[in-house]
C-alpha cells in the first residue's frame, strides 16, 4: 500500500517542494492543493488517515485539533503549544527537528513506517486523541467554564 500525500497551503519551500516530487518521480502521490478554504480543508481531511504538522514555528496550530476531531493519526513537530496538545507515543507522533529549526526527515520515515506496521497502537493514539479532544477543547465544556469565571 502506497502513501498518497495532500501538501496543504503555501510557503516559502513550495517551490522546492515541487521540483523535489517531480525530480523523484512522485507526482502521481503527491498533490500541491495550495490554501484551502474551511470546506476544502474538511473535504481533504475526511479522506485523509494521517496528518503532518512540519512547522519549525507556531502557537497552537488549529488544524491539529481539526485532524483530531476527523479522527486522524497526528505527526507534528514539537512546536508552540503543539507540546501542550500532543504527546509523543501517546496520542501522537513527535517529528524531531534538527538544531531546533529543521524537521529531521530520518525521523519521519521512522514514524511512518512505525504507523504502517503497527496500526492497532495506530488506533490507541487515535482513541487517546480523540479523548483529549473531548475533555480538554469541548466548546460547551469550556464554554460553561467561562460563564462560571464571569460571575
Amino acid at each position: 500500500q502506497n502513501f498518497i500525500f495532500y501538501i496543504i497551503g503555501s510557503g516559502p519551500e513550495e517551490i522546492k517542494l515541487k521540483k523535489l516530487v517531480k525530480d523523484l518521480d512522485l507526482e502521481n502521490f503527491v498533490t500541491f492543493t495550495g490554501q484551502l478554504q474551511k470546506y476544502d480543508l474538511n473535504y481533504y481531511l475526511q479522506k485523509s488517515d494521517v496528518y503532518i504538522q512540519a512547522s519549525s514555528y507556531e502557537g497552537l496550530p488549529h488544524v491539529i485539533l481539526e485532524a483530531m476531531s476527523h479522527n486522524l493519526s497526528i505527526i507534528s513537530t514539537p512546536i508552540g503549544g503543539t507540546n501542550e496538545v500532543i504527546q509523543d507515543g501517546i496520542n501522537g507522533w513527535v517529528w524531531e527537528l534538527e538544531n531546533n529549526f529543521k524537521p529531521n526527515k530520518n525521523n519521519l520515515i521512522k514514524i511512518l513506517n512505525n504507523l504502517k506496521l503497527n496500526s492497532f497502537d495506530d488506533i490507541n493514539k487515535r482513541k487517546n486523541a480523540q479523548n483529549l479532544l473531548f475533555s480538554t477543547f469541548n466548546e460547551d465544556k469550556n464554554f460553561q467554564m467561562y460563564l462560571e469565571l464571569l460571575k
